[in-house]
């Protein structure tokens, strides 16, 4: 009789949690999702079983939701996307990324899990992938020394390479590669930079002279600052080494899944290695179309260039 008048007095004891049935699905969750670094994306998803039967009456308010985003394995979080309940007891939520979240992530492909914390327990709802793309306008223009339409002349057969998910238009960033590696070839048979701090005042000595000195220990400050403004004068042979590297470029890709490709990728490596062996490259200091100071890229002696 006092049990009962308790109870009565007390209330209903509070039903046990009850376990949801196991494993959980998010429906409507891709399997990898797409958006552009500091993008809004909401995306709805319901909570079924393997059956594909929503979990109704399981889940409330109180179970919260979890989302991480990383790089995989046991690295820390990248960024943490907004899961939240639409409506709990019929399984109904959505997964939120926020333009702040992401405006200063690389745009890479990281893991995705998300979670839901019920009765003490977490349990998983979602193990997928998310990839950040690129804005346009994020990144600066890439120069080039050689037009695509000259990398297609010499090699017809990289528009069978192009694939838009990983290259830029016109092959863009190989060719940028190219006059990046060119670019350090010349720092590297540059012999001025070793005349100390009147360097400039050495350039014109150099010029004068028809070239001359140490080869520099360091790469040049100055003649990165030439090359940054476009001092190089483009002629044909610079424009056909950096088209024979930024078709290198494209065949090393192809190692591997089309080794026909690969093998005239490094054909075209050899044919850059003759033609920069005679080449001597001109720096145009007053935009005349007349290059005042030589590197002679074919000379190798270690200190005299």
């Amino acid at each position: 009789m006092l049990a009962i008048l308790l109870q009565n007095l007390l209330g209903e004891p509070p039903a046990p949690a009850v376990d949801p049935p196991y494993p959980l699905v998010a429906a409507g969750l891709p399997a990898v999702v797409q958006l552009p670094a500091g993008g809004e994306l909401a995306v709805a998803f319901v909570v079924e079983d393997t059956a594909g039967s929503p979990v109704a009456g399981v889940f409330g308010p109180g179970d919260v939701l979890q989302a991480v985003a990383w790089p995989g394995g046991g690295q820390p979080a990248t960024f943490r996307p907004t899961a939240s309940w639409v409506d709990a007891a019929a399984g109904k939520a959505r997964l939120l990324f926020r333009g702040p979240q992401t405006a200063d992530v690389p745009p890479e492909t990281y893991r995705l899990r998300v979670t839901v914390r019920h009765g003490g327990g977490d349990y998983l709802l979602h193990e997928g992938a998310v990839e950040l793309m690129e804005r346009p306008g994020s990144e600066p223009a890439m120069p080039t020394y050689v037009s695509h339409a000259k990398c297609r002349e010499i090699a017809p057969w990289i528009d069978l390479c192009f694939d838009p998910r990983k290259h830029l238009s016109g092959f863009l960033r190989e060719r940028a590669t190219a006059r990046t590696a060119f670019d350090a070839i010349l720092e590297r048979h540059y012999r001025n930079g070793a005349f100390g701090e009147f360097e400039q005042h050495s350039a014109a000595a150099l010029a004068w002279a028809g070239g001359g000195g140490r080869v520099s220990p360091l790469p040049s400050a100055l003649l990165r600052q030439w090359l940054a403004a476009d001092k190089l004068l483009v002629t044909p042979q610079v424009e056909l080494i950096n088209a024979y590297l930024a078709v290198a470029e494209i065949g090393r890709q192809q190692i591997g899944s089309n080794n026909v490709f690969a093998a005239q990728g490094q054909y075209c490596a050899d044919m850059a290695r003759s033609l920069i062996a005679n080449c001597t490259a001109e720096i145009d200091l007053n935009g005349d179309g007349v290059g005042e100071v030589p590197i002679n890229l074919g000379c190798s002696n270690t200190l005299f260039g």
